[in-house]
This record gives structure tokens, sequence and C-alpha cells, in this order.
């Protein structure tokens, strides 16, 4: 590697740590102001100031001249451009219809770029630890306090750390559990992405500790009743397994063993829930209004085509515009797809980014092993059939990782000695 004159090495330095610290305070929700005056109570409409907010600026100012530089010299990793790309435009789209919500949306947008920099960059292996150590203790973490929820049947007392009061969804008779994350898709889509990304990891650095916590972080998914969750879940255990049976290396058959575990075992205490979905599945509830959510996304993009009505805007325009809201259950929603949220807020371009994003990230993966694909592939069920991934501080955080992991793997070609086509 390269060596970095003092002071930028200080400073990467000081990026990832800042880009950890954040990684594990974003994971507690709690709202030390609210920068928004009235409306609903509800984070659609107002711009809440959380702890990991305020380390994702020193983190942005801190990148941003590195950031620069390299798109100047068009050596920023591709998943990178792009997310800075989006962003840019969606500056745009704020300066037409400014918010003092979208700048909570911006900022956090950008901290997807700034600490998806940071994690592509990461070709040192202590730089890699710092920061997937972090996502790991996250995914672990929380995998403990909903089991603790679920066990005593109410919350834990952590309500100074953002844990709702009543920190359940119910599934029929079953409750699901979402530790401190804001819902229990969250934590879903959080353990399905930490088992991609944590497996990844063990099998690039050895070191047992990562198959564990990719076994712990995964259990999640069995306890959530998320069935998008369950599809990623489905891709993550088949996608392992064909990386396994083309390496032919130990690590990868125990990597299997071990997320199967991790899945399997909570899952046989959770049949009620699932049945409950399977329930849903098969009657007249199996997309829950997303068809409706998805006709109303069009009917904004109609509107409002070229810069959208800007970022963080979706939900106050359909009230303001007096939706109806009986079709998605009595409450006004973000549209349940990323891409299609991105072009409702930032207009037709913002939607190509965020698809560009998709074909670009996806062909690397592919190009680089079935595990990198299959890092890539779980993210695509969730963020195609939810919205957390762009509207959510934690989802963002999620994306963050997702975006960095990849560029990071496609770099390198880590996972596999030869890309996949070169196998056919």
């Amino acid at each position: 590697m390269a060596s970095r004159p003092g002071g930028d090495d200080a400073r990467r330095q000081l990026t990832v740590v800042l880009l950890a610290l954040f990684l594990v305070l974003v994971q507690f929700p709690h709202v030390l102001t609210t920068l928004t005056h009235g409306g609903p109570n509800a984070f659609d409409y107002q711009f809440p100031l959380f702890p990991s907010d305020i380390v994702l600026v020193p983190l942005i100012v801190l990148t941003a001249p590195d950031i620069v530089r390299r798109a100047r010299e068009r050596t920023l990793s591709p998943g990178v451009a792009i997310a800075l790309a989006l962003v840019l435009v969606m500056a745009i789209a704020w300066i037409v219809h400014p918010s003092v919500r979208g700048v909570g949306t911006l900022l956090r947008l950008t901290g997807v770029v700034a600490g998806a920099f940071v994690l592509s960059g990461a070709k040192e292996r202590a730089e890699r630890r710092v920061i997937l150590g972090a996502f790991a203790i996250w995914a672990v973490l929380q995998c403990g306090f909903a089991l603790a929820q679920r066990a005593r049947g109410h919350n834990l007392g952590l309500g100074s750390l953002g844990e709702f009061a009543s920190p359940f969804y119910n599934f029929g008779a079953a409750k699901a559990p979402q530790g401190t994350m804001v819902h229990p898709y969250l934590l879903a889509g959080l353990a399905v992405l930490a088992g991609g990304v944590l497996t990844w990891m063990y099998v690039t650095d050895r070191h047992r500790w990562w198959v564990i916590a990719a076994a712990i972080g995964v259990a999640p998914v069995a306890f959530t009743y998320s069935r998008a969750a369950a599809v990623s879940c489905a891709i993550l255990l088949v996608g392992v397994a064909v990386d396994a049976v083309l390496a032919r290396e130990r690590t990868r058959w125990l990597a299997l063993a071990a997320l199967t575990l991790g899945v399997v075992v909570p899952l046989a205490f959770s049949t009620a829930g699932w049945t409950k979905r399977a329930q849903d599945t098969a009657g007249n509830s199996v997309d829950t209004g997303r068809g409706h959510l998805i006709h109303q996304s069009l009917h904004v993009l109609r509107e409002y085509p070229i810069l959208g009505v800007g970022p963080g805007r979706y939900v106050i325009v359909l009230r303001a515009e007096h939706t109806d809201p009986r079709p998605s259950g009595g409450v006004l929603k973000p549209v349940h797809n990323v891409p299609l949220l991105a072009a409702a807020e930032g207009g037709v371009l913002a939607g190509a980014l965020a698809v560009l994003l998709y074909v670009v990230l996806g062909w690397r993966a592919w190009r680089t092993g079935p595990l990198a694909f299959t890092v890539f592939a779980l993210y695509v069920p969730i963020t195609m059939l939810d919205h957390f991934a762009y509207s959510f501080p934690q989802g963002l955080a999620m994306t963050a990782v997702w975006i960095g992991v990849l560029d990071l793997a496609a770099s390198e070609r880590l996972p596999l000695k030869r890309p996949l086509s070169a196998r056919a």
C-alpha cells in the first residue's frame, strides 16, 4: 500500500474511527432535539437530531477534500461516485424545494457517501477490523436486545437509548421485537446484511470471531417476520453454499454451517409468526398495499418529473395534496421501493442514478465472485420492497456499509481468485 503524508494518514485514521463510532451510535435513535415544528409527530414529517448525526458532520468534513480530489481525478470507486452524483442531484432538488427536513435528508445521504468512501478505501486489515467490528457490535447488540425483549415480553428500560416503550410489532399472537431499531423490519434488514458482510469479512480475514458474529447477527431474521428479509436470507444461504462449492475451502463450509444454525435455531421457536405471514401471503394482503404506494409514487413523479418534490418531502407533499390514507392502512407512507422514492424526491435523474447504482454494483460483484454477488443480491429484495434503506438513518447506515464493502471487494477481487465469468 502506498504511504500517505503524515497529515493525510492521521486524517484517514480519524475518519475510520469516526465511521466506527457512527455505526455504533446509529443503533440508538435517542432524539436530542427536533429541528422542525408543526405537523404530525412522526419521522416522515420531522427532522429529529440523533447522536449519530453529530458524528456525521466531522466525518463529512474530513472526507470532503479527498472525495473532491478523487472526483476530479476520476478515481472514485464506482459505487461512491454514483452515490455522490445522487446527492448532488438531491441538493439541486432541495434548492428548488427547500425544507428543514430536507437538510436532514441531505446530511444523511452525504453521510452515506462519506461512510462508503472510507470503507471502500480500507485497504489495511486494521482499518477493516475497526469499521466492520463496529458493524458487528451493532448487529450482535441488537440481536441480544431483541432476544431479551422477547423473553421478558416488554421493553428493557432503554428509553434513554431510543428504545420504544412498546418495542414490538404484532403478527397475530406473535410479537416481533425490534431492539432499539425503529421497526422490526430494520432489525431484519440489519440481520441479513450482517450475515453477508461478516461472512465476507470472515473469508477475507480468517478470524473465527467474524463467523460467530455473523451467526449471531443473522438470527433476528427468524423472529422479525419480514417476508422480504426471508427472501434475502434464502439468497444469503444459497450464495454462501455456491461459494463453498466453488472455492472448496473449509472456511466457506464453516461459514455456511454457522449461518444456517444462526437462522434455524431461533426459527424453531418462531413458527407462530411465520404461520401468520404465510396466511397473509395466501390471502389478500400479500403486498400489504405496496401496489397502491407504487401508484402514488408514479403520480407524484408525473407531477414533479424534473426535480421531484425535494428530499425528505415525499409524505409531506402527499399530506398537503390531501391524499387518501385508507388504501395504505390509514397512514400516509413512503413508497416501499428505494429507486421510486429517490425519483419522487429528486426527479427522474435521481431515480436513474439509483437504478444505475444497482446495475454497476451488481455487475462488479458478479465479476468479483459468488460471495460478493451474494452481498449485493441479498440487499435487493429489502430495498425493492421497503424504503428504510433510503429514508431512515439506520437504514442509510446499512446502505453505506453495503456500498463500501462491494466497492472494496471489487477493487481487490477478495472473495475469489477468479471472477465467475472466468469459471464459466
